[in-house]
């Protein structure tokens, strides 16, 4: 990801540590988790790599027999490079019930693989506290592709901290008050535990070398998945305020667990963020 992120240090001041399940395919056993399906072909494990060839529409690898507690500061990080591009799928469940062994479009994660046989960092945050207990993971991908997969791990950014009420965010003097997730294009901040109700705005001050799509990002601890509005940002390197009304928004309720960023992509695209914040109050926008 060529993103440059002004004013953020890209070891955050929260550690995103990687303490739960990981399988970096060193030998046959982290093979052995991860069994695909017919339209998964030349599977082989070597050099620290699994790779394999997909030969029709629907290929994927099945975990299951897991026994992980889920929380809403979990992310998957799958490092990974393909001769094509295209799009993938991680699902994860709670249960085996269900037509599909408790699987559902409801239950999955998306994500976006570049090609051009380049590591890539895949990272996802599921948000999948409401399942309790994570039994069964997924991973779908495209056809006609070749993959080598380096790792898959499970990871959590929140370090252990307690969930606070804070609402305002400064970023400054090459500190992250937010953890910069492997990719760099992903920020979250430290757990939270808010009242939507009291907070009916979002206030974001960025410039933007070049004119992109923000999304916002948060995790509510009744609600599965991740939750997102997209915000169009100016490139004209400007600062500038932009305010995002989150009233009226279903799955904006609480507790609100986290709140994230997703940085608009594109290369050589220079991102400079100065302060989040929530309000109950719209801010009037400046240099715009």
């Amino acid at each position: 990801m060529n993103i440059l992120v002004a004013l953020l240090v890209l070891v955050s001041s929260l550690s995103a540590g990687c303490t739960l399940p990981e399988w970096n395919f060193e030998s046959e056993k982290d093979l052995k988790a991860w069994i695909p399906n017919e339209q998964v072909d030349q599977l082989q494990v070597a050099d620290g790599t699994l790779s394999f060839r997909t030969t029709s529409w629907d290929p994927f690898l099945m975990c299951e027999g897991q026994s992980i507690t889920a929380s809403p500061w979990q992310y998957i990080h799958i490092r990974l490079k393909a001769d094509h591009p295209g799009m993938g799928d991680l699902f994860w469940t709670g249960t085996t019930d269900g037509p599909y062994g408790g699987l559902s479009e409801e239950k999955k994660s998306r994500f976006r693989v570049q090609g051009g046989n380049e590591w890539e960092d895949i990272v996802v945050a599921p948000f999948w506290q409401t399942e309790g207990t994570i039994h069964k993971l997924r991973l779908d991908l495209y056809e006609g592709s070749h993959f080598e997969i380096d790792f898959i791990k499970i990871c959590d950014w929140s370090s252990g901290a307690t969930p606070s009420s804070e609402t305002t965010w400064t970023f400054s003097h090459g500190k992250a008050p937010w953890a910069v997730l492997p990719g760099e294009q992903l920020l979250f901040s430290p757990p939270l535990e808010l009242d939507a109700a009291q907070l009916t705005w979002a206030v974001i001050r960025l410039r933007s070398s070049r004119t992109g799509i923000l999304g916002l990002l948060w995790g509510c601890g009744g609600e599965r998945g991740l939750q997102s509005q997209d915000i169009e940002v100016k490139g004209d390197g400007r600062m500038r305020t932009y305010n995002l009304l989150l009233a009226g928004i279903p799955s904006w309720r609480k507790p609100v667990n986290a709140l994230g960023l997703r940085l608009p992509e594109g290369k050589d695209n220079s991102i400079e963020i100065e302060s989040v914040t929530l309000s109950s109050e719209l801010k009037r926008p400046s240099g715009s």
